[in-house]
């Protein structure tokens, strides 16, 4: 009996993009979403990363459920081994802190697995700076080109996971073909450069330093990062803080 196939890939917009090419070719296989960003926040167990969570969004609109919900939710995307008994695997993948982490993650939760294989996209080619920016046409060639991730692999991915997980820091970047743990006001530099000496729109500052750097990461730790600028008065602010798209921030003159 054939095994059945399940893809994991990091993020909506990446596995709706293969959802929708599976379909196209008729394949009866499943893709499993990783919604959580692994790039920030603490690594150590769940519960962490949801009280982490719960931190982010208290900080940035804490009255907003239906983000709530989603954070919660996405933070317990982790797959867990009793639902990929008897499956073949399939962890796509490109060179970005988020993606390379969750592929660790994903490694040291199924490590058991014999079937477990891997598509390693590459960024220099295609210029996208994750699987979320290849169209379904792009993700669809690959489909069939996925490499057995050897026990050596294993070895090397859970051990990288397990020194990113012991560094206990809040923020890691893809730097020189690797996961580096930084200090959580790395992006605070490019963020107050964006900044102007009139009032701006703070989600168009977030957008220019999501725009500005080669890292993938989410829009809502910009958005933290922001409003942790405004507490320590390092530009002002003027609006409804809870919501990004109804405040202005600028320089302090």
């Amino acid at each position: 009996m054939m095994k059945q196939t399940k893809h994991i890939i990091f993020g909506p917009s990446a596995a709706g993009s293969l959802r929708y090419i599976i379909n196209e070719y008729r394949l009866n296989q499943d893709v499993i979403s990783i919604n959580d960003d692994l790039s920030n926040g603490p690594l150590q167990t769940i519960e962490d990363r949801i009280e982490f969570g719960k931190k982010l969004i208290n900080s940035i609109d804490p009255d907003d459920e239906e983000f709530a919900k989603y954070v919660e939710l996405a933070i317990k995307s982790w797959p867990s081994p009793e639902n990929f008994t008897d499956c073949k695997v399939i962890l796509w993948h490109c060179e970005n802190a988020p993606e390379q982490l969750m592929l660790q993650m994903a490694v040291k939760q199924l490590q058991d697995f014999e079937e477990l294989y891997e598509v390693a996209l590459d960024n220099k080619i295609s210029l996208a700076r994750g699987t979320g920016e290849y169209t379904p046409e792009k993700l669809g060639s690959f489909i069939g080109t996925e490499t057995k991730i050897s026990l050596e692999r294993k070895h090397e991915l859970i051990r990288n996971w397990n020194q990113t997980v012991q560094q206990n820091g809040t923020l890691r970047i893809w730097k020189n073909e690797a996961v580096v743990t930084v200090d959580e006001r790395y992006y605070d530099a490019l963020l107050l450069h964006n900044c102007k000496n009139e009032f701006v729109n703070a989600a168009r500052i977030v957008g220019e330093t999501l725009g500005s750097t080669d890292q993938l990461l989410s829009d809502t730790w910009l958005n933290y990062r922001l409003l942790q600028l405004v507490e320590m008065h390092k530009i002002q602010a003027r609006g409804n803080l809870k919501q990004l798209r109804s405040f202005e921030v600028s320089l302090i003159q």
